[in-house]
């Protein structure tokens, strides 16, 4: 799929956030998918220093494939990055949201983020490092230590499609604007003279 001539268009800012920062954050696979592969910004950063690859590990229903996606484009550039001082998880790294016990995560997302070169030793605001929140958890352990033995013992590929279950069931489904955004995703593929509208006048998406 060819990326959009004007890659300014796919990270157009509506109300503090780009396209894949409310994909990412309402969990809408679909959307994101379409977005990252249309050449959107992986490493743009909200408000609070989030970016989309912190809140697609962070609100959930985003498959490990997704995430592998953004990791491909570009998203290991900021895997170490942390959330401003400001924010509610002061800084957290993508590898903190991925070890956190009350978030119900997914053990191959953190053997893969390391995998990446992902520190399993990022200090946060509270002094926790994603080695200290895997405490106890010995299948979170192993793939803090070793990532592909867990990749390679979860069989996962391209195919893979196993969900990380966490917090979006707690945000609207929001369907309307979820393909109001799709829309726009998509008409970023086609020819200049055949897009329809913008992401700001279509969707009127904000976080």
């Amino acid at each position: 799929m060819a990326r959009t001539s004007n890659p300014d268009e796919v990270n157009q800012v509506d109300d503090g956030s780009t396209p894949l920062l409310v994909a990412t954050t309402r969990g809408w696979e679909d959307v994101v998918v379409a977005l990252v592969k249309n050449g959107a910004n992986v490493n743009v950063m909200s408000e609070l220093g989030e970016t989309p690859l912190m809140r697609a590990i962070k609100c959930g229903k985003i498959s490990v494939d997704t995430v592998r996606l953004m990791l491909e484009h570009g998203a290991r550039e900021t895997i170490n990055t942390a959330a401003k001082e400001n924010a509610f998880f002061a800084k957290w790294t993508a590898l903190h949201f991925a070890c956190d016990r009350d978030m119900n995560q997914n053990p191959v997302v953190v053997a893969l983020l390391v995998a990446c070169g992902a520190s399993i030793d990022a200090v946060a605001a509270n002094n926790k490092t994603p080695l200290d929140m895997c405490t106890g958890r010995t299948e979170f352990l192993k793939a803090l230590n070793k990532p592909l033995d867990v990749l390679k013992d979860h069989h996962y590929s391209t195919g893979d499609t196993e969900s990380m279950q966490i917090g979006s069931e707690n945000l609207p489904s929001d369907e309307p604007r979820r393909s109001s955004l799709l829309q726009f995703a998509q008409n970023l593929f086609k020819k200049p003279s055949d897009k329809k509208s913008s992401f700001i006048s279509q969707s009127g998406v904000n976080h």
